[in-house]
């Protein structure tokens, strides 16, 4: 089992650490977290079309139509590092950002009967 979460209790800047299986010993894996963005896509349970995109808080009322957890079919990930120090020739922190999605195939069954 793999757990990722962000440490901002041992660093003085938020890290991104990884456990594996429940080790007492976390890995980093990037420098400083600059942004760390969950959003949601959302389907109607009528009609299927998932929307809209990028939801970034629930339970949200959209068109007079109520939209909960359970109408998640998607993750939108995005995490945003730099580096700790600044690069000389630049005189500025080196960034990198990742956007990464999640199916979440088991909220997709519904039943119907």
């Amino acid at each position: 089992m793999l757990t990722y979460y962000l440490d901002a209790v041992t660093t003085a800047e938020p890290r991104l650490m990884r456990r594996l299986n429940f080790s007492p010993v976390p890995t980093a894996l990037a420098g400083v977290v600059d942004e760390l963005a969950i959003t949601y896509d959302l389907v109607d349970d009528l009609l299927n079309p998932v929307y809209p995109v990028n939801q970034p808080t629930l339970p949200v009322t959209l068109s007079g139509k109520l939209f909960g957890a359970s109408q998640i079919r998607k993750a939108n990930l995005r995490v945003s590092v730099r580096s700790d120090t600044t690069s000389s020739p630049l005189d500025d922190y080196l960034r990198s950002t990742t956007d990464t999605v999640v199916s979440l195939r088991s909220l997709a069954y519904i039943s119907r009967y």
